[in-house]
């Protein structure tokens, strides 16, 4: 039986050192990301290079590969998003160093002596996830055309003008 990943990692040793981490996760790991997803099916690839910046603050590249299943909100379909995203992070203290951290450089307020890197990951996938999910190709999607209506009609003599919901009115206030 394989050792369990260890969670929180000691950044600035491994920073000192100028270690790589390979990991990979399930989606169904990340709690937060659940409600987004329609099947939690699925893995995500995390590459993690550590490095010192100036002034001894420990710095890391995270990239982070997933192809998560979400809901389209155009047909309302199940549809995959590829996140393939890569941000260099600076890992501080306070508010305060994070003024002080160099250009291309994203601040993270935390404690680099025991950083939680499955909620890093977890903060990347969200942040790089589209806030109005949709399908690429448009012949994968079909939203309903404009002014098609959005129901079939019950039957032929039931027929109802669905664009125009108070046409009708001006006879009932005439009563």
């Amino acid at each position: 039986m394989s050792k369990p990943l260890a969670d929180p990692v000691d950044a600035k040793r491994l920073a000192a050192d100028g270690a790589v981490l390979e990991r990979r996760y399930t989606l169904a790991d990340f709690p937060r990301l659940a409600d987004v997803l329609v099947s939690p099916a699925g893995d995500v690839a995390v590459r993690v290079a550590f490095l010192t910046l100036a002034e001894g603050v420990v710095g890391c590249e995270l990239e982070v590969q997933a192809a998560p299943l979400l809901r389209c909100q155009r047909c309302l379909e199940p549809c995959t998003i590829e996140v393939d995203s890569s941000t260099r992070l600076a890992l501080v203290g306070s508010d305060a160093e994070a003024q002080q951290v160099p250009e291309g450089f994203e601040p993270v307020v935390t404690d680099a002596a025991r950083l939680a890197l499955h909620e890093l990951v977890e903060d990347e996938l969200l942040l790089s996830l589209p806030i109005v999910p949709r399908h690429d190709d448009s012949d994968a999607c079909s939203p309903r055309a404009a002014g098609e209506p959005l129901h079939e009609t019950r039957a032929e003599g039931e027929a109802q003008d669905l664009r125009r919901p108070f046409a009708n009115l001006k006879d009932l206030l005439k009563h």
